[in-house]
């Protein structure tokens, strides 16, 4: 609810602007005028809105483990939560929830299922042999096992690849991958011109 509300604040538009190229010229014109007129107070006030938030989510990580080590955020964790935020759809807070769900889904359930119902498909299609360790081979299952980064890593580039806003993307964000792919295609049309 607060995170719904915070999206319709007027300093969200300050944010867009800060956000490294600042171009609003993709937002309703409406929007442009405000954007350049909040002072820089404001946005430090958005960013502390933010950090807040964070602040609540470590206290309540804290409390609901007991323990915070440096064990417990490795570089896979920070690549994890990238990619549940970039799958669900980066600016739009349900599908961050629908991305978290999915990945979660992914890392807990199908991939640990996966070497058993290789094992249990190659049984059924008759290639049982497959499924025997011999000399080098460590079985189906074993080797599907020690490739389920590399399953999970080409899930995400598969995704990149057909639908690379996320699944329910922000509608500015959206309008920042059209603008860009516009721009791309422009320049090429040049290109092949000159």
């Amino acid at each position: 609810f607060t995170t719904d509300r915070f999206e319709q604040l007027v300093v969200v538009i300050d944010l867009l602007a800060v956000d490294g190229d600042d171009d609003v010229s993709f937002l309703e014109p409406s929007f442009r005028g405000r954007a350049v007129r909040h002072d820089l107070c404001e946005c430090r006030l958005a960013f502390a809105i933010g950090a807040s938030f964070s602040g609540f989510a470590g206290a309540y990580y804290g409390a609901s483990f007991g323990l915070v080590s440096p064990d417990d955020f490795l570089f896979i964790v920070s690549i994890t939560v990238l990619v549940m935020i970039v799958l669900g759809g980066m600016g739009n807070i349900p599908g961050v929830i629908i991305g978290a769900i999915a990945i979660y889904f992914i890392l807990n359930w199908f991939l640990p299922s996966l070497p058993p119902n290789i094992e249990s498909l190659a049984n059924a299609f008759g290639f049982g042999a497959l499924n025997d360790r011999n000399g080098d081979w460590p079985g189906l299952a074993n080797a599907t096992q020690r490739l389920t980064l590399l399953i999970f890593g080409l899930i995400l580039v598969t995704m990149m690849l057909l639908r690379p806003q996320g699944l329910f993307p922000s509608r500015v964000r959206e309008q920042e991958l059209k603008h860009a792919v516009g721009l791309e295609d422009e320049a090429a049309i040049e290109q092949a011109h000159a």
